[in-house]
Parts: C-alpha cells; structure tokens; sequence
C-alpha cells in the first residue's frame, strides 16, 4: 500500500509540469543557464518531450552573473568543447528527486567518467542539501522530460584523484606531502568520503615551536599529526555551521567558527575551500590546527 501511495504521489507530481526542462529553466530563475544550453547543443536535448528523462542541477540566474572572468571568456569567446563540458557536468541521466538522493551519493553526469557528490546535513531545524559543494536552493522541478534543481553556483569539474594525489600534485603543500610518504600515510588518505584540512607550507613555517626534523624522525607523531587534519566524512563549506565541533580520525575536536560568511577552523583561516577529490573533499588552511 505505500509503495502504491509513493509511485501515486510521484505520478502526479510529473503530471502537474507541462513544460520540458529547457522551457522550465526561464520560469525558476536559471534563464541564463538556459542561454548556455543554447550555445552547446544541449538546448535541443532537453527541449525534447520525448528525450532523457534527465537530472539538471542548473545554477541560478545569480549564479551565472557572479561567474568568474575566466570562465565567462570561455562562454562568451567560442572554446566549445570547455564550454559543453562543463554543461555537461550538470546534468545526470535519468530522474533523481531529491528524497532518493543518498548522502555521499555519486552520480554519473553526461560528461565522460565524472561524477557528482550529493551530500545532507542538519543544520538548525533544517536540512543543507549540496552537490559537489553547492548548495541546492530550490529542488524537485519537475519537467516533462526529467527534473531541475536550481543551486547557488557552476559546478566545475575536477581532477579524478585522491586526496593523496592532490596533495602530492600541489607545491604549496609540499610539506605535508613529506609527512605523508615518511609515515605512509597514503592508503588512510584513499579511504573514502573523508574530509581534509591541509596546511600550505606558509603554515609549517610561521608556526611557533615547531620542529618539522624532529616530526620526521619519529613514525608515530606522524601518523598522529596528519591522523588530526582527517575527519571521516565529507564537509563541503556549505554544510559547516557556527560553533559545530568535527572529530578527526585522532581523537581530537576541530572546531567550526563562521562570522559574516568567514569561516576559520580552529583559529585558522582557510585559504582554498571545497577543493574536491576523488574520494571526499579538501580544505587548505593556513595555519596549523
């Protein structure tokens, strides 16, 4: 009986929408990502009653407008093939509704081998809903062809690593990096659905009493130090809240300070937020937590 109740419900809330997703765009305030669907083909696809059904997770008209100069050069001056891959990566095939979403969900997109990260965090008497780190604002559109959810800014694709790999690929964090071969720490990085708060190297040098040679020589504080910066599970800026404490693989509490939308860890700022990996999230911070 509540499975014919379910289905009940679902069929009506697809009946009620007589516009396709591309017509749908202009009416819950995404026409510009509308506009983008234009210039990359994908216009013709989900303007058609009888293609998909697809997944949009479109950013909204303010979203677009706040988009960095670089990216709006690459809509605007003709690089193509950027362009309808970025598209590309908001869009899922097949209906997803926003109760059938699961926490630390991944979801195959249209563009090759990526996918999205769906995540859920209470947050006061509420709910945040975010994928791949933006926040979705208005979910469950529905279309004739499949389903909107509007969120608050482009989705970006990024590199398919782990956290290891990531941090190994930047030189600003080349000191950790160290740390992390000395102690072998890798397979602890590849675990999934972790969260990260990696300090740069300006972080190891102004910190006082510090003494990285004598980290080095002892295996245990190692494991320890990077064990602290680890949090096992995903926590995308958008899910972090005033005064919330996280727990890290360690032992020991991180807690969450946010003030006029600045948000430091412990008394650290982050310098590079929601930095994404294969296999949860990173944080770069700097100062040493």
């Amino acid at each position: 009986m509540f499975l014919r109740l379910l289905l009940t419900s679902f069929l009506i809330c697809y009946v009620q929408s007589k516009e396709d997703i591309y017509d749908l765009l202009s009416s819950i305030g995404c026409s510009s990502f509308g506009n983008l669907l234009q210039g990359t083909g994908y216009m013709y696809r989900l303007g058609d009653d009888h293609s998909g059904p697809y997944t949009v997770f479109a950013p909204s008209d303010a979203a677009i407008n706040n988009l960095p100069p670089e990216i709006v050069k690459i809509f605007n001056f003709g690089n193509w093939e950027l362009a309808f891959d970025i598209v590309s990566y908001h869009i899922t095939k097949d209906i997803f509704l926003l109760a059938s979403l699961q926490n630390n969900g991944l979801y195959d997109t249209m563009l090759e081998n990526s996918q999205l990260r769906f995540n859920v965090y209470p947050k006061g008497n509420s709910k945040v809903h975010t994928i791949s780190g933006a926040n979705i604002t208005s979910p469950d559109n529905t279309a004739t062809n499949g389903v909107v959810h509007v969120i608050d800014r482009m989705l970006y694709r990024f590199p398919e690593v782990y956290t290891t790999q990531y941090v190994h690929e930047h030189q600003n964090l080349s000191k950790i990096s160290l740390l992390i071969d000395k102690g072998g720490m890798h397979d602890q990085l590849k675990a999934q659905n972790i969260t990260m708060f990696v300090p740069n190297d300006e972080a190891f040098d102004a910190a006082p009493n510090f003494n990285m040679t004598n980290l080095l020589i002892n295996d245990t504080a190692i494991a320890n130090f990077v064990s602290s910066l680890i949090v096992n599970s995903v926590y995308f800026t958008a899910d972090l809240v005033n005064g919330q404490d996280l727990f890290t693989s360690q032992g020991s509490r991180i807690r969450i300070n946010v003030s006029s939308g600045n948000i430091t860890v412990n008394d650290s700022g982050i310098s590079q937020p929601d930095l994404i990996t294969k296999n949860g999230v990173v944080h770069v911070i700097n100062k040493l937590l």
